[in-house]
C-alpha cells in the first residue's frame, strides 16, 4: 500500500526527492531487488546532491554485497564531515563482511573519529578486536578401542594477531599411549608410550584475492620403549596449505602434511612418519547447503602409499532460528599399494586397507539452546561397504610359510558424535564432545573437552 501511495506522489510531483528516495526504499523492503535499484539510480540521476538518498542506496548495496556500486558512491562522502562518519561505517562493514579485517577497522576507526557516536562503528571495531585478541586454550582428549588401546592426550595453546589478518600460534601435545598386545611379538604386552608434538603456526588472510595460507613447523618426541631397549626418536613434522575461496560460496584447499602416524598399537612401538598430500572442494552456503570432495596420498617411509577420495552433501531439511538440520550421502574409497598385514594377525606398523568401498547416509542437527549454549549432533551409517579383507586361509607348519590371500567382504561402518559448546563470558568458551565409531578395523570412542580464552579489549575504543 505504502509502494502503491507514494507512486502516486510521484506520478503528481515528479521532481519530489523525498517520495522517490521512501519509494525506492519500500521497493528494497519488499525484495524487489532490481527494482529498487531501478528506482535508486533513476532519483540520484534527478538529485546527484541528495545525500540521504547517497547513503541510504549505499545502505541497500553493502547488505546486497554489490560491494563496487557501494564503494562508488561513498567514497566521494568521505570528503565531508556532514557524512563521513555514515560513509565510513558503512565501507568499513562491505570490507568486514569481505573479510578484510584490517581495512574494515581503519574505516571504523575513521568514522569514530568524525562522529564519537557512531554506535555500529564501535561496535563493530569491538568485534574485530576481539576476532583478533591473543587466546590461550587447554584441553585433553581420551580414546580406547578395542586394538587394544587406549590414549590420553592434553593440548596447550596460545596465539596472537599481528594484524587482524596475520595471526601466530604456538601448541604443545603431549601424548600417552597404553597398548595392549604388541603387533610385533604375540603375547608380548606392548608397554606405555608417551609422545610430544609442538609446532609454530602461522595464518594470513588476502581478502582482496580471497587466498588463506597456512604454514606450521614443529617436532615429535616418541620416548619409546620398544622389547629391545628404551629409545628415544625424534623428526620434525610440517603443515602448509592454501585455500581459495570463490565468490559462489565454493572453495579449493590444497594441503600437504608431514606428521607421525599414531593410529595403530604398533605404531605406538616406534616412530612412523608419513607424508601427505591433498585437495579439495568445498561448499557451504548461507542456505545452509554444505558439502566436500577430496583426493588424498599419503606416502609412508618404507615407500608405500595409501590413497583415498570421499565426497559428501548435507543438504538442509530444517531451517529455524534456533534448530538447523539436515540429512546427506558421503561417498569415500581407499586402497593401499602394498599391505602391511602381518603374521601376528595385525596390521603393523600401519593400516593398509585394499579396495575400500563405502556408501554412507549422513545427519546432523544443532539446537541453538540459548544465545550462549549450542548442541550438535551428528552421525554417518554405511549402508553398503565391502573391503578386500586379508586372510591367512592356510596356517604355517613346520616348514610351511604364511600364505596371505585376500577374501572380498561386505561390514557397516558407521559413527556417532555429540557436542556441546558453551560461551561462559564474553573471554571465554568451553566445549565437549563423546565420539564412537565403527571401522572395518576396529571400534573406538573418544572424549574431548577444551577450555579458551581470549584477552578482550577492556573498550571498544
Amino acid at each position: 500500500k505504502a509502494a502503491e501511495i507514494l507512486q502516486q506522489v510521484l506520478a503528481r510531483e515528479p521532481g519530489n526527492g523525498d517520495a522517490a528516495r521512501l519509494h525506492a526504499q519500500t521497493l528494497y523492503w519488499m525484495k524487489d531487488i532490481v527494482g529498487a535499484i531501478a528506482a535508486y539510480e533513476r532519483t540520484i540521476a534527478q538529485h546527484p546532491e541528495d545525500t540521504s538518498l547517497r547513503l541510504d542506496f549505499a545502505n541497500m548495496l553493502v547488505e546486497t554485497r554489490s560491494d563496487v556500486r557501494a564503494r562508488q558512491i561513498l567514497e566521494p562522502l568521505l570528503a565531508s564531515s556532514a557524512t563521513r562518519a555514515r560513509a565510513a561505517t558503512l565501507l568499513g562493514t562491505s570490507l568486514y563482511w569481505k573479510g578484510d579485517l584490517t581495512g574494515a577497522a581503519k574505516h571504523f576507526r575513521m568514522a569514530i573519529a568524525a562522529d564519537s557516536g557512531a554506535a555500529d562503528a564501535r561496535r563493530q571495531l569491538f568485534e574485530i578486536r576481539s576476532v583478533a585478541a591473543p587466546w590461550m586454550g587447554v584441553g585433553t582428549n581420551a580414546l580406547h578401542d578395542d586394538q587394544p588401546l587406549d590414549r590420553i592426550d592434553g593440548s596447550i595453546e596460545a596465539g596472537m594477531f599481528i594484524n587482524p589478518l596475520f595471526s601466530v600460534a604456538a601448541r604443545v601435545r603431549p601424548i600417552r599411549f597404553m597398548p595392549g598386545r604388541d603387533a610385533f611379538t604375540p603375547g608380548y604386552d606392548a608397554p606405555a608410550t608417551t609422545v610430544i608434538l609442538g609446532e609454530a603456526e602461522l595464518v594470513h588472510s588476502t581478502p582482496a584475492a580471497r587466498v588463506e595460507t597456512r604454514l606450521a613447523l614443529g617436532g615429535v618426541t616418541h620416548g619409546g620403549v620398544t622389547p629391545g631397549g628404551d629409545e628415544t626418536r625424534q623428526d620434525w613434522t610440517a603443515r602448509a596449505s592454501v585455500r581459495f575461496r570463490f565468490p559462489n560460496y565454493l572453495s579449493v584447499e590444497a594441503r600437504g602434511d608431514r606428521a607421525p602416524y599414531l593410529n595403530t598399537v604398533a605404531s605406538t612401538a616406534g616412530l612412523v612418519m608419513s607424508n601427505t598430500g591433498s585437495f579439495s572442494l568445498g561448499l557451504a552456503s548461507p542456505e545452509g547447503w554444505l558439502g566436500e570432495t577430496a583426493v588424498r596420498a599419503e606416502r609412508f617411509g618404507d615407500e608405500n602409499t595409501v590413497r583415498s577420495a570421499y565426497a559428501w552433501l548435507l543438504a538442509p531439511v530444517i531451517r529455524a532460528p534456533t534448530l538447523v538440520g539436515s540429512i546427506g550421502y558421503a561417498f569415500a574409497a581407499q586402497d593401499a599399494a602394498e599391505t602391511r598385514f602381518n603374521e601376528a594377525f595385525r596390521y603393523a606398523p600401519y593400516y593398509t586397507p585394499e579396495n575400500i568401498v563405502s556408501h554412507s547416509a549422513l545427519g546432523s542437527i544443532t539446537v541453538q539452546a540459548s544465545p550462549t549454549f549450542t548442541l550438535n549432533a551428528r552421525g554417518a551409517y554405511g549402508f553398503y561397504a565391502r573391503e578386500d579383507a586379508p586372510v591367512f586361509p592356510v596356517l604355517p607348519g613346520i616348514l610351511a610359510p604364511y600364505t596371505l590371500e585376500f577374501v572380498r567382504r561386505s561390514f557397516n561402518p558407521w559413527d556417532a558424535h555429540i557436542s556441546v559448546s558453551g560461551v561462559l563470558s564474553k573471554a571465554t568458551t568451553l566445549s565437549a564432545s563423546i565420539d564412537r565409531m565403527k571401522t572395518a578395523f576396529y571400534t573406538s570412542t573418544t572424549g574431548r573437552i577444551r577450555l579458551t580464552y581470549r584477552f578482550l579489549p577492556a573498550t571498544s575504543r
